[in-house]
């Protein structure tokens, strides 16, 4: 994670109201990059923040019932060791408030199942850098999700009976016409818009166009929330 290059960045949007009651819990063996991450978060998104070693049911039960973060550093760690972490703490998982994500993991390391078992709001990888962990955990901190197609795709796809979390409102599928809704099935399974085009053999312009109003309809804001509508609303519908 590039922590070093975070402090000199001068990019300083306004401070989100919204954010204000946010509190950061960042959870890393690494000191130093902990205290950099508080340094550059903090006033990025207008939240306060702590640092800590260890994920502790302390910390959990600290905030009583204030929408919290947890950013937990996986450098080095195995899924298998991470998933240990998130067992040993049973009420972070049924915690209304808590949103989890993880950072410093190899791509292709962190298994769907185990982002769809502990609710993963977002995945930050060793290759991103500052910008795009402060956009991703303002996403997250939003409501949405900060995770790639494939994993999105294969957390849907998976049918064990637990839902991801989403904020997307429920809205009524009748309003859909049936090459919408084939569309919204479609990047369900992680199809790009060049993909929907040369199946359906409509332009991409077109695909675009459909999309915008499918968002529009369903009062979403892109497609990864999208995709988690249409899996709670269309996925055992036929076209």
């Amino acid at each position: 994670m590039a922590t070093s290059n975070a402090m000199q960045n001068n990019y300083s949007p306004q401070p989100n109201k919204e954010l204000v009651q946010i509190h950061c819990y960042i959870v890393s063996h690494n000191q130093m990059q902990a205290e950099l991450l508080k340094l550059y978060l903090a006033p990025k998104l207008n939240v306060t923040c702590s640092c800590h070693k260890h994920l502790s049911q302390q910390i959990i039960e600290e905030k009583n019932g204030q929408p919290c973060i947890y950013l937990l550093d996986c450098l080095k760690m195995p899924p298998e060791d991470v998933e240990a972490i998130l067992k040993s703490q049973q009420s972070l998982q049924g915690a209304q408030h808590a949103m989890i994500a993880l950072f410093n993991i190899n791509r292709g390391d962190m298994p769907s199942s185990l982002v769809r078992q502990y609710k993963i709001r977002g995945l930050f990888y060793l290759d991103d850098n500052h910008e795009t962990l402060l956009h991703g955990i303002r996403e997250i901190i939003s409501g949405r999700l900060w995770l790639s197609r494939k994993v999105l795709s294969s957390c849907i796809l998976m049918n064990d009976g637990s839902h991801m979390p989403t904020s997307a409102p429920s809205k009524d599928s009748n309003s859909l016409t049936p090459r919408e809704k084939e569309i919204l099935k479609r990047i369900v399974t992680g199809d790009s818009n060049k993909d929907i085009a040369e199946h359906l053999k409509i332009s991409q312009h077109t695909v675009k166009t459909h999309l915008y109003n499918i968002f529009k309809k369903i009062d979403v804001p892109n497609r990864i929330q999208g995709a988690l509508w249409a899996s709670e609303h269309l996925i055992d519908q036929s076209v």
